[in-house]
Parts: structure tokens; sequence; C-alpha cells
């Protein structure tokens, strides 16, 4: 069973900047589609492009302020290098758990300092 930590929605680290906050919620709005593509391409077993995409991922989450899904990204990334089909997919699914805690923390949320 999870633990109330890996239960709490995740907000970007950078949520405080008023610059950056519009970037941030595109990047959150276009989450469930970049996970969306990792599952089909997993479906396909096409590890090159679920390696690129999650490498991408990663880079973007990191830039956007949000380490765990940057980690997560990065080990679906190496995971896929491996052409582990078991590995690829449990890495898949801790990033798409991570995405969820991710649109949760950006969903309907009061701006900060409310």
């Amino acid at each position: 069973m999870a633990g109330p930590e890996e239960e709490k929605p995740i907000v970007s680290l950078l949520a405080d900047d008023p610059l950056e906050r519009p970037r941030i919620e595109a990047f959150v709005l276009g989450l469930s589609e970049s996970v969306d593509a990792l599952q089909d391409l997993e479906q396909e077993a096409d590890f090159g492009g679920i390696a690129g995409l999650a490498f991408g991922l990663a880079r973007d989450a990191d830039l956007h302020g949000f380490p765990a899904l940057a980690r997560a990204g990065k080990a679906v990334a190496s995971a896929a290098g491996t052409r582990e089909a078991k590995q690829t997919r449990d890495a898949i699914l801790e990033l798409t758990e991570i995405s969820r805690r991710v649109r949760l923390g950006h969903r309907g949320a009061a701006p900060p300092g409310f």
C-alpha cells in the first residue's frame, strides 16, 4: 500500500513564478498525451521510440520544475535502453503514477499565495 507521501499531489518547484505558470500549465496539459504515447509505444515494443520520448519528457519535466517526474522519465529511457519489456513496463507504470500526481497538483489549484 502506498504511503501518504506517495499519494500527495506534486506541484512544480517553479509554481510561485508568475512568468512560469503558463508554461507549467501547458506542460501539465500535454502530460497525459505524452504518457498515452509512451504506453502505445510500449504495446508496440518500440524501445527506441520509448527511450526518445521518455528522455524528452524528462528534460521538459526538469525544465518545468518537476524533478520526480524527470527522474521517472530518465528511468523509463534507461529501462527502454535495456530492451527488457517488464523493466520498461514497470518504469512506465511508475511514470504514469507520478504524472497522475502532477496533474492532481495543477488541476483547479488556487494560485500560489492565494
